[in-house]
């Protein structure tokens, strides 16, 4: 492992500096062969297309097709590698790799991204005027009242889509709900709403009304189960739902 020094040296020390990477997302071996002032020739892809200007301050090679990559790399060793060349060859090779060594990158990020993020927030907060206020509470309020239905409705069709869909579109209740042993009186459930209303309406219903609660637990168990399923919480609790999940969403989108 080379420390920064020696890392320094052997890229001064090259003539060229050869990537035939594909897949690079930024490409951190340009840029230090840049620091050091040493041309690169690399696979014209992904983060190699951030600095290198073909001909102009390095060269691309299209190292998939092995032919043209050799001709291409005999073209840029005859123009010339040595110090003397490379400023006619690469004009700005020189100058770029002056600016990636004194850049004062903390700086640079702000004034990018910081400053900029920062300046779209501020031109969205409340604080700038009552009409603006007004606006701006409107506008959020079109948003989350457009976006959280189609949201909710996507992901219901999603979700029935999956069911519809699936190798094995029913489930089987073996009991009582809260056992763990077949007692025989459960029956088939269709996944799929449509299907369950014409074939099987009460199919989530209790089984075996007259069966006493085997335990504490079970008899616990029944109370809650019971109402779950009472008719305000089977009529409304989508509804319920619903709401609670605008309020969250409105809570993060105003802060």
């Amino acid at each position: 492992m080379l420390n920064a020094v020696e890392l320094r040296q052997s890229y001064t020390a090259c003539d060229l500096f050869i990537s035939a990477s594909n897949f690079e997302t930024l490409g951190n071996t340009v840029i230090e062969a840049f620091c050091s002032g040493t041309p690169v020739a690399v696979q014209p892809a992904q983060g190699h297309l951030e600095y290198v200007k073909d001909g102009v301050n390095s060269w691309f090679v299209d190292y998939e097709d092995a032919k043209e990559a050799r001709a291409t790399l005999t073209r840029i060793v005859a123009g010339g590698l040595d110090a003397a060349s490379l400023p006619r060859v690469l004009p700005e090779l020189a100058p770029l790799g002056q600016r990636l060594r004194t850049i004062e990158f903390a700086r640079e990020l702000d004034v990018a991204l910081v400053q900029p993020a920062l300046e779209a927030g501020r031109a969205m907060s409340l604080g700038r005027g009552a009409c603006a206020d007004l606006l701006e509470v409107a506008t959020r309020a079109a948003c989350l009242t457009a976006c959280c239905p189609i949201i909710w409705w996507a992901l219901r069709v999603f979700s029935r889509v999956t069911y519809v869909t699936s190798s094995d579109p029913k489930f089987q209740i073996l009991g009582e709900l809260g056992r763990a042993m077949d007692d025989g009186k459960g029956r088939t459930t269709y996944t799929f709403p449509c299907l369950r209303l014409l074939f099987d309406s009460g199919a989530c219903q209790k089984r075996s009304v007259s069966m006493e609660p085997a335990d504490d637990y079970d008899s616990h168990f029944r109370d809650a189960q019971e109402r779950a399923l009472s008719k305000w919480w089977k009529d409304t609790h989508e509804v319920v739902l619903c709401v609670v999940l605008l309020g969250v969403v409105w809570k993060v989108a105003t802060g």
